[in-house]
């Protein structure tokens, strides 16, 4: 079994970003689980199957691949910030540690986004979730630079 950094939030974003990368969209996502020494990634598939399928969306909808026997132990990492959508799906899974790129607002100056940060939904829920924000961010921007050319 191979050991990986779980503490290394830079390379775990910088992974992420290629997962993004490789699927031409900004977005991409990962679950990581340091008690079993796992992940699981996803991106944005919303072209393929419509405008739900966020990449924190379809990496939840994944999740038994993981062998985690307590969500709360799972860390998310996201070129963006989680949508609201996302953002209640997430709670709701159980996982308690997030990591994002870039924030709703500077989304926003590429296209439409729903302008609650996902710190505020953490707030109005009934746990408490560690959010950190502007992870690479200059890098996340990049990935929207290039491909948010055209309509999500």
């Amino acid at each position: 079994m191979l050991n990986f950094d779980f503490s290394d939030e830079e390379g775990w974003m910088a992974r992420t970003i290629e997962i993004a990368k490789h699927n031409f969209t900004p977005y991409g996502c990962i679950i990581i689980d340091p008690v079993s020494n796992t992940f699981i990634e996803h991106a944005n598939s919303v072209r393929q199957e419509g405008k739900t399928a966020h990449a924190e969306m379809n990496a939840l909808r994944n999740l038994k691949q993981l062998k985690h026997k307590d969500p709360k132990d799972l860390i998310l990492y996201s070129t963006g910030e989680p949508c609201p959508m996302c953002m209640g799906a997430i709670i709701w899974s159980g996982i308690r540690t997030i990591r994002y790129g870039m924030s709703i607002d500077e989304i926003s100056k590429f296209h439409n986004q729903i302008s609650v940060p996902c710190s505020e939904i953490a707030e109005r829920s009934w746990v408490e979730v560690d959010i950190k924000g502007g992870i690479l961010e200059g890098q996340c921007k990049k990935l929207f630079e290039k491909f948010v050319s055209k309509p999500i």
